[in-house]
């Protein structure tokens, strides 16, 4: 079974293999993030403060949808990676050909209850009226590419299972490129607003599925991809709908919880709201270098189950959360050490930069234990169970943190008290996925070894 150029999980040494592997992942969410920042920058510059505020208000909403389908792909990582570990190629090719077509289903799903709910959505998000319209013409023709958007991360789902992570960024960046391309010219040149930002997505998203489907029906091995192949088979959609919803779910629960601390930091003032947003852009870079050792976790450990090597598999996991944690760390560094450089990018006012580096110092410094409840979250979804840490994460993080912002928070209006909470839920859940992680170690892989043996 043919695996990447540069990456075999099964074979050889881990540590430079996970680098290979990560690297790229890490690459394609930051260049999306650059894509959506090129975005942002064209039509405030363009268009007006009205337009952006009309765009930026949509970003929880198109977070929520996301963060579903994203997390709904790794259901398609776990099933595949495990057939292809167990060089079962037969059914390999029936859960890639199924996945896709789920991912067309699942895409008109939530196209349509986008299309559906925007401006209810929007209306109970308080958006203001001068910019409702505008919003919610955005939102509709976005969600009109969530059916093509859902294809490209299944199939990116599908290279990361055989331990590819390189076309899907060839993908992205083709397809971001023409994005920031197209948004200039409708908006420059054509004179659009926010429809414009919104077709030129749309048309991006299109692109970046039809070069995933490309590169499919390119491979020779076990991954190509034929059109007569494409089937219902019930059983392998519910293998990776018993893996994926939860992860779903636990994205869509981390939006709305981090909604409710952003309507908190509302309550504080212009000034805070600034702030957070300026120590925000740092985050979410981090944010995606970090978590792309636990999308690796989940490749590398699925694959090396199937393929019944348990103690690869633990080397894996350990090797994942050094390189994990110690990039944390040079990342904390990083932007702690330019902290006062990084800020003065987006502001000059001395009280906005004064908390930015507030939040910056309690949220970046303490990212190694988010890499904790992280690595070993994408540890169990790769030995299949995706609910545990979905429910454990839900708990520790989405209902501590809603908790928190109506007890602790109401009592003490303080921003460096709300923002405290961001380690202190990533500490409680690092211990419970943690403990979590050890007992299924224990009991449920012995177990399992049992099986295999007999």
């Amino acid at each position: 079974m043919k695996f990447s150029k540069n990456v075999n999980p099964l074979e050889g040494s881990i540590w430079d293999k996970i680098i290979t592997f990560t690297v790229p992942l890490a690459l394609t969410s930051l260049f999306q993030q650059l894509f959506n920042s090129a975005d942002i920058a064209v039509i405030g510059r363009y268009s007006g403060s009205q337009a952006l505020a009309a765009v930026g208000s949509t970003a929880p909403i198109v977070n929520i949808f996301i963060n579903c389908l994203v997390g709904t792909s790794v259901g398609a990582t776990v099933v595949i990676s495990h057939l292809i570990g167990e060089k079962n190629e037969k059914g390999a090719r029936k859960a890639i050909h199924t996945s896709l077509l789920l991912s067309v289903v699942l895409g008109i799903i939530l196209g349509a209850l986008g299309l559906l709910l925007a401006r209810p959505i929007l209306r109970l998000m308080g958006t203001p009226a001068e910019i409702l319209g505008m919003a919610d013409l955005y939102l509709k023709i976005y969600y009109l590419g969530i059916p093509f958007l859902t294809v490209y991360n299944f199939g990116a789902a599908i290279f990361r299972a055989n331990g590819d992570t390189k076309k899907p960024l060839i993908s992205l960046t083709l397809a971001g490129l023409i994005n920031v391309a197209l948004n200039v010219f409708f908006i420059v040149y054509c004179g659009m607003n926010v429809d414009g930002v919104a077709i030129a997505t749309v048309i991006a998203n299109t692109i970046s599925a039809v070069l995933i489907l490309h590169f499919l029906a390119k491979e020779t091995g076990v991954l190509h991809l034929s059109v007569r192949q494409i089937h219902w088979h019930t059983g392998l959609i519910l293998q990776v709908l018993k893996i994926g919803i939860p992860a779903g779910i636990q994205g869509m629960v981390f939006s709305f919880s981090n909604m409710i601390i952003q309507s908190a930091i509302n309550s504080l003032g212009a000034t805070t709201i600034a702030a957070s947003t300026v120590a925000l852009n740092f985050e979410i870079w981090a944010f995606h270098v970090l978590n792309a050792f636990s999308q690796t976790c989940t490749a590398f450990v699925g694959l090396n189950y199937g393929a019944k090597k348990l103690k690869r598999c633990i080397r894996i996991i350990r090797w994942c959360m050094i390189e994990a944690v110690v990039t944390s760390i040079v990342v904390a560094l990083f932007f702690i050490l330019l902290r006062k450089p990084l800020v003065s990018l987006f502001t000059k006012d001395a009280a906005v930069a004064k908390l930015a580096y507030l939040r910056m110092l309690w949220i970046i410094s303490f990212e190694f234990i988010s890499m904790v409840m992280d690595v070993f979250s994408g540890a169990l979804r790769g030995w299949g169970f995706s609910l545990l840490p979905a429910v454990i994460t839900i708990g520790g993080v989405c209902v501590l943190r809603i908790v928190y912002v109506y007890t602790v928070f109401v009592n003490w209006p303080d921003f460096g008290v709300l923002i405290a909470v961001y380690p202190l839920s990533w500490l409680v859940t690092a211990i419970g996925i943690s403990i979590s992680y050890f007992a299924v170690k224990k009991k449920v892989i012995a177990r399992q070894m049992q099986i295999w043996k007999a």
